[in-house]
């Protein structure tokens, strides 16, 4: 049944998350170019996709996490094991590590998607992108390739 209505398991998930968009079509994207400016084609993605039509309903969704467990076990799937962990992964051999990378980069996205989206917090709420990009990507850069413990 799985297969004839939704064509994939993934599909299936996606279809009940209600998806506004599938994020491992951003994977690639977000992975070619040089591996120490992954921060900034993350952030950038994260903020063009949160300021487009599909980023209205993923506020919903990250509205809706807040308040639900299922919602939240969800939204914690649809990151991190569709968008974060494999971009982890790609720059990070050892799993124990690429999770705890993963897992640092969802609290700096969900962080700035609640101040700026759910909150309005300014200056941040109005900032440009790149204004964001230039403050925040140092940190998601050092969270995916740089050294956790110093």
């Amino acid at each position: 049944m799985v297969h004839y209505y939704f064509g994939t398991k993934e599909k299936l998930f996606l279809a009940v998350m209600d998806a506004p968009f599938d994020p491992r079509q951003y994977v690639d994207s977000v992975l070619q170019g040089p591996r120490d400016r992954i921060a900034e084609r993350l952030l950038r993605t994260a903020l063009d996709l949160w300021d487009s039509p599909a980023g209205t309903a993923a506020v919903a969704v990250l509205r809706s996490s807040m308040a639900h467990d299922r919602s939240a076990a969800l939204l914690r799937e649809f990151l991190l094991k569709r968008a974060l962990q494999p971009i982890a992964e790609s720059m990070e051999p050892d799993p124990e590590l690429a999770r705890w990378r993963a897992n640092l980069v969802a609290t700096q996205l969900m962080g700035l998607a609640s101040m700026r989206y759910l909150l309005a917090i300014e200056p941040l709420a109005s900032a440009s992108h790149e204004r964001i990009i230039d403050m925040i990507a140092p940190n998601l850069q050092r969270y995916l390739t740089g050294d956790l413990c110093r």
